[in-house]
């Protein structure tokens, strides 16, 4: 039963994901042709994707400012700049 289950959750991640890329597909070429008669395809929400970062393959926005290593969330950077980079106490 259970490997049934997990057959069944594989089979509609990978429906899910090839519906995805379709959509992306179609939704793609329609912002090819339809800005030749003057129309445009927008989200319902009325905003607009954000742009791709160009360049930055790792998907990791947040850069360390005094050793350039980036990271994903922010949580990590502050673990890595309190772990790599804190200040010696100075002993008296």
């Amino acid at each position: 039963m259970i490997r049934g289950l997990a057959q069944s959750v594989r089979s509609f991640l990978a429906e899910r994901q090839a519906l995805a890329a379709r959509e992306r597909q179609l939704i793609d070429d329609l912002n090819r042709l339809l800005p030749e008669i003057g129309y445009e395809v927008v989200p319902a929400n009325g905003r607009k994707p954000a742009a791709p970062a160009r360049g930055r393959r790792d998907g990791k926005p947040l850069e360390c400012k005094q050793c350039g290593r980036r990271f994903a969330q922010p949580l990590h950077l502050g673990r890595h700049v309190s772990v790599a980079h804190r200040r010696k106490k100075k002993s008296a």
